[in-house]
Parts: structure tokens; C-alpha cells; sequence
């Protein structure tokens, strides 16, 4: 019998200080219809997707993340805009964006490198733009309504952790949980 495909992904789970920022920029827009906000244990950085993979290749993967974390240089990623992402005229997806960072790119290459023959998907952004994914948008959703309401992220965080995650399905929606790599 094949084993069950985990989905996984290397991510950055957003500081205390970011949490605060979202809770008021959330709180002005929770009757907008159409829009539905990030849960705040989902709330993460993503520094790489791998892809889904079998138990087999699971202790691969954290083998490799645990060398990584011995080497592991935290930096500063600061925050550029709110950005409405998806198609042009129906965006599907608010983000919280930060400004481009070498030491993301780097790490992003890094894990690339590391992880390239256990992925299982290719690669569609050679040069991702580091951003936390904040709120689903219907089609329809009334962006005037959004615009209007948006309030600024006035801050820097530290990516001072890398960390494994999965994708679990479940009745209230996609959960995001830590895998333990140590």
C-alpha cells in the first residue's frame, strides 16, 4: 500500500507584533461580504513550498531543514504594502507584502537546492516576493469597500526561525500545522 501524501512547506510563522497589526486591520472590515480572513494559528510567511511527499521522504526533508538550522542567519524583512493579488480586475487573495530582500532569496535558494529531488511540483516563482497571505477574496467582493478601509503595517519583522509545515484538510477549512523537525 503507498504511503498517504503529506502536503509540505518551510515557513516563518508571523510574530506577536504582526498578529496585533492584522487583528486591527481585520477587525474594520468584518461585515464586508466576499471576504473571508486568514485564521491567525494559519498566519505564516511562506519561505518555500516543496510540495507533497510520501512518509518515506518526510525524515529526508527534516534531515536536510535540521542541517539548514545549524547555519540559519536570521534577517529583516520589512514591510512594503498591502497588495490585492490574482487577476487584474477580480483579485483573489489580499496580501501583506514586504520589500524584496537578498538574504529571502538567498534563503529561498538555499532550501531549493536542498529539497530540488524530493519536490514534487516545479518551481513557479524563481524570484518570490516574501508576503503573508491575510485574506480569500470572492469574486465580486466590493473592492472600493476594501480600499477605503486599508491601514498600514508600520513594521519590520524578524525571520529568526524556519520551521516545517503541513496542509490538513478538514471540515472548518485548511488547517496549517508544525511539523517537529529536531
Amino acid at each position: 500500500m503507498k504511503d498517504e501524501l503529506i502536503r509540505v512547506f518551510v515557513a516563518f510563522p508571523v510574530p506577536e507584533n504582526f498578529l496585533i497589526a492584522f487583528r486591527e486591520y481585520s477587525q474594520n472590515t468584518t461585515e464586508i461580504p466576499g471576504l473571508r480572513w486568514t485564521r491567525e494559528a494559519n498566519l505564516h510567511l511562506t519561505l518555500f513550498f516543496i510540495g507533497e511527499i510520501g512518509q518515506e521522504d518526510l525524515a529526508q526533508v527534516k534531515g536536510r531543514l535540521n542541517s539548514m538550522l545549524s547555519s540559519f542567519i536570521p534577517f529583516e524583512l520589512e514591510f512594503d504594502k498591502i497588495s490585492f493579488r490574482g487577476k487584474l480586475n477580480t483579485p483573489s487573495m489580499i496580501w501583506a507584502q514586504f520589500k524584496v530582500s537578498e538574504n529571502f532569496r538567498k534563503l529561498f535558494i538555499r532550501i531549493h537546492t536542498s529539497m530540488e529531488n524530493l519536490m514534487t511540483i516545479k518551481v513557479q516563482h524563481t524570484d518570490p516576493i516574501p508576503h503573508v497571505t491575510l485574506a480569500r477574496l470572492k469574486k465580486g467582493v466590493d473592492l472600493y469597500e476594501l480600499k477605503t478601509r486599508m491601514s498600514d503595517f508600520p513594521l519590520k519583522i524578524i525571520v529568526d526561525r524556519i520551521e516545517l509545515w503541513k496542509t490538513v484538510h478538514s471540515n472548518d477549512g485548511v488547517i496549517y500545522n508544525k511539523i517537529f523537525i529536531e
